[in-house]
């Protein structure tokens, strides 16, 4: 990462520093001149964060100058263009070039173009920050520097492809570190819930063996005993129909004989009926007596019309009698204009006549009476002797009906209904087959459930064979892509680290003369040991010295394994003069090979090194100047 400039602006004691860079650039001063202010400007400027602040780049409005309202720090980045980072209490600002976007946008698009993100730009530029990294967090950045895994699938079989595919979809070209992550935890996920699908199988079979019976036929009997079943309920269902068709004769018989016991009491009532009227008109002529009684009716009726006319006769001699009686010497009808010219024995005899043809009428009225006394009950007669012959034949006629319909019944009894059914018989026999017919499917459905079950262990133990294989692969998967010793990750980091060991151990034997090795270790967890004058060691019981030159030989192996050509080294004043001349050989061996090269040292002079590509500045109190120009020169 080619860096030509640097600005700061309000940024910690300096105020206004503008620095153009060469290749290889030291920067010397006293303490708290602002060096090291230049190595946190350029990782603020980059990530947002730097060592005075917190990973999410809060507090980083302390660094602003006092007195202040922001800060400016800016990058000249070729070929990107400058990157400008402004600080101020309410936040910070990113702009890149000439870019659009949001803050975000922006700075994911940054750690795209450096092919680096946030962790592997601060290890290049402050040293400490991958010393003092958990063990895991330092073996994953490693990871992350070596080159996808185009080569993960190579050794897979086609079972352990198959299922990876089924749980991740297909991979196709190289694996990143991060993908790598994803991969494993849904391989995990995916064997947890194959082993709690595989012990729920295992239940389920446990209960399937446990619900086995002992019992049932030969499933191969199966066909023989469902045909046998079939020709018991065959002839269960004639039984039944011959006991119904003898229940029906057995009905019919009752009702039949209920049919001639009524039919004998109608005989009996006819015949009963018959002589009671069997003495009454028996000889008699009905026509002539019939005729007979039509001319009594006549005749009755002329007595009664002659009787009807000499009742109203007899009324009317009455009313004249009695008019008569009240006219009194004027004309009973009209006593008010005419004159009555009857008088004295005139109207006597007139009187005496009336009432002698009063007593005359009275007396035909009553003989015309008396005659139709005699003629109704003459003709009563006659209608009680006709009524008696035609109830006396009406009789005989329904009692001949009666006689025949139950010589019918009685014939049809003795013809038809004479054999014995039994349906009592025949209904144990029904019971007895009914109970042999249970028996057969209960031992039929005893059988199938054998031979289900039986089907169902043999596909549950099929599937669980199954589940087993996937949980299987799934255990080898889950290995492949985890983090343990026998994973890709880590097969391919142990491997990888050997080149990142040579590459550490080549930049010791530069700056310590071989003093030094060191060995990157996977077990238990990733461990950097130093093998030196003092023996074998971990980083954390090296000196200030020590430390300081192997975090330079990590942090330059990360720089060239990342690819960013950029290295900043900070403290160089810790190293005596016989490690400092080899530390500046190193240096000036390495910066062919760099676009960028920063050195922060303190000392109390600084001088010119005449060397293309080197740059030697001189700091002090945020004032900066290229060593061989006036101070006041710089932009301070």
């Amino acid at each position: 990462m080619k860096i030509s400039r640097i600005r700061l602006t309000n940024f910690r004691n300096h105020r206004d520093t503008e620095i153009e860079l060469d290749r290889l650039n030291i920067f010397c001063g006293p303490n708290a001149s602002g060096k090291s202010s230049i190595k946190q400007a350029l990782e603020i400027c980059l990530t947002g964060r730097c060592e005075a602040t917190d990973r999410g780049g809060r507090g980083a409005d302390d660094l602003i100058r006092v007195g202040e309202k922001r800060a400016v720090v800016a990058a000249g980045l070729d070929p990107l263009g400058e990157v400008v980072r402004t600080i101020s209490p309410s936040g910070s600002k990113l702009q890149v070039g000439d870019w659009t976007g949001s803050f975000k946008v922006q700075q994911e698009l940054l750690y795209r173009e450096l092919g680096a993100d946030a962790d592997l730009i601060s290890a290049v530029i402050n040293i400490s920050s991958f010393l003092n990294l958990p063990p895991k967090d330092q073996a994953a950045m490693l990871h992350r520097l070596l080159p996808g895994e185009d080569d993960a699938l190579e050794n897979l079989d086609d079972g352990l492809r198959e299922v990876l595919a089924a749980v991740v979809g297909d991979l196709i070209g190289p694996i990143s570190p991060e993908q790598f992550e994803a991969i494993y935890k849904d391989l995990y996920a995916a064997r947890r819930e194959a082993k709690k699908e595989l012990d729920q199988a295992r239940g389920r079979l446990a209960g399937l063996e446990a619900s086995a019976s002992a019992g049932g036929q030969d499933p191969k009997l199966l066909p023989e005993m469902r045909r046998q079943l079939e020709e018991l309920e065959a002839k269960k269902r004639e039984l039944e129909a011959e006991k119904a068709r003898a229940e029906a004769a057995a009905d019919r018989r009752r009702s039949l004989a209920q049919r001639i016991e009524d039919a004998r009491e109608e005989v009996a009532r006819l015949k009963a009926g018959l002589e009671r009227v069997e003495d009454k008109g028996e000889g008699v002529d009905t026509e002539d007596a019939r005729s007979r009684l039509d001319n009594l009716l006549a005749e009755a009726k002329t007595a009664e019309l002659d009787g009807a006319a000499l009742a109203t006769e007899i009324r009317e001699l009455d009313a004249a009698v009695a008019a008569l009686k009240k006219a009194k010497g004027k004309c009973p009808l009209s006593p008010g204009v005419i004159a009555c010219p009857l008088k004295g024995a005139e109207l006597e005899a007139l009187n005496k006549d009336l009432a002698a043809r009063r007593k005359k009428a009275v007396a035909s009225h009553e003989a015309a009476q008396k005659k139709l006394g005699k003629l109704r009950v003459e003709a009563d007669g006659l209608r009680e002797t006709i009524e008696a012959a035609a109830k006396r034949e009406n009789l005989r006629a329904e009692l001949a009906k009666a006689g025949k319909a139950l010589a019918d019944l009685e014939a049809e009894m003795d013809e038809g209904l004479q054999a014995d059914y039994h349906p009592d018989d025949l209904q144990a026999e029904i019971d007895e087959l009914a109970a042999r017919i249970r028996r057969g499917h209960a031992m039929i459905a005893e059988t199938e459930l054998t031979e289900k079950n039986r089907a169902a262990r043999e596909a549950a133990q099929a599937a669980i064979d199954g589940m087993e294989g996937e949980v299987e692969a799934l255990e080898k998967l889950v290995i492949l892509f985890g983090p343990g010793p026998e994973g890709i990750r880590s097969q391919r980091l142990s491997s990888g680290l050997s080149a990142a060991e040579e590459r550490i151990n080549a930049n010791l034997k530069a700056i310590t003369g071989g003093a030094y090795r060191v060995r990157l270790e996977m077990e238990p967890e990733f461990h950097v040991i130093v093998n030196g004058p003092a023996g074998v060691v971990e980083l954390r019981q090296l000196s200030n010295s020590e430390r300081m030159r192997v975090g330079v030989a990590i942090a330059e192996a990360l720089a060239h394994l990342s690819g960013l050509r950029l290295l900043v080294i900070d403290d160089a004043e810790i190293l005596d003069e016989r490690n400092r001349r080899m530390f500046s050989g190193y240096l000036l061996g390495l910066r062919e090979g760099y676009d960028t090269i920063i050195l922060l040292s303190t000392a109390q002079e600084a001088k010119e090194p005449g060397i293309p590509g080197v740059a030697t500045f001189w700091m002090e109190d945020g004032r900066v100047a290229r060593v061989g120009e006036a101070v006041g020169a710089a932009h301070g």
